[in-house]
């Protein structure tokens, strides 16, 4: 999603979010730009990997 965050940003309504996620112009990619993705999946997982719940957010009560 970062490498297409340009072309999601123009999109102006949900359909077309949902179509150019389905359909995404990989077809004149390199295997330098693959390596480059994979690099930066793999960075994000290992970041992320310690910090199992960092989307689990509930707001604390303000009685606990």
């Amino acid at each position: 999603l970062l490498h297409f965050s340009s072309e999601l940003q123009r999109e102006q309504d949900f359909q077309g979010l949902m179509v150019l996620l389905q359909h995404l112009p990989t077809y004149h990619w390199t295997d330098e730009d693959i390596n480059l993705i994979l690099a930066e999946a793999y960075r994000l997982q290992t970041l992320f990997a310690s910090a199992p719940h960092h989307l689990d957010y509930r707001p604390q009560s303000y009685a606990d």
